[in-house]
């Protein structure tokens, strides 16, 4: 339902005047001015429903999202979709796995349960031809709460190589956490 600009609070209502004064729109104020025609039900965009809501394909969402790039929001469409950063890393390990370097590749399929409960999943998890497990999680910038879960991560799960991943100055920074809570960078090839 759309307020009409009679309903609207004074100062509501002399903002939006304004704001369309400067765009050039003519604002209808006549109390019977009839609503918006809608689109009809069948150009009408869908809600996901439960089932729908994870793509079949991680990486043509990839794909897409990188096409899309800063077009209209930073956050993902849904939230089983990468965002941009993590989309574009996507890309660089689904082009390993089509080298044959991973065998298995996801996207949030694993959650990590530390300890009091507290919880770490991360963006990327493959499976190596040589039977590594290799999770990684794509950050703009660390917090220490994300630090802390990571280091426990590595800590807890032997079996796991954790790795975290930065875009910086048009590169990937890759850091390995350790098991012993130090983090050393890999330079990029």
């Amino acid at each position: 339902m759309r307020d009409r600009l009679e309903d609207l609070p004074p100062h509501l209502r002399r903002a939006c005047e304004e704001s369309a004064r400067r765009r050039g729109i003519e604002l209808r104020t006549d109390a019977a001015a009839a609503p918006p025609a809608r689109a009809p039900a069948a150009l009408e965009r869908p809600r996901p429903t439960v089932e729908a809501s994870r793509p079949l394909d991680v990486r043509s969402a990839c794909l897409a999202r990188v096409a899309r790039g800063h077009a209209k929001a930073v956050e993902p469409e849904r939230a089983c979709d990468p965002n941009l950063t993590e989309a574009r890393w996507g890309l660089e390990l689904y082009a390993r796995q089509d080298a044959r370097e991973i065998e298995w590749l996801g996207f949030h399929v694993l959650t990590l349960r530390l300890s009091d409960g507290v919880r770490l999943t991360l963006d990327w998890f493959a499976r190596t031809r040589d039977g590594r497990f290799l999770g990684w999680d794509v950050k703009g910038h660390m917090r220490d709460d994300a630090r802390v879960k990571l280091h426990q991560a590595a800590e807890q799960f032997e079996w796991l190589e954790v790795w975290v991943v930065q875009w910086k100055k048009q590169q990937w920074i890759q850091r390995r956490i350790h098991r012993a809570g130090h983090i050393r960078r890999v330079d990029p090839k």
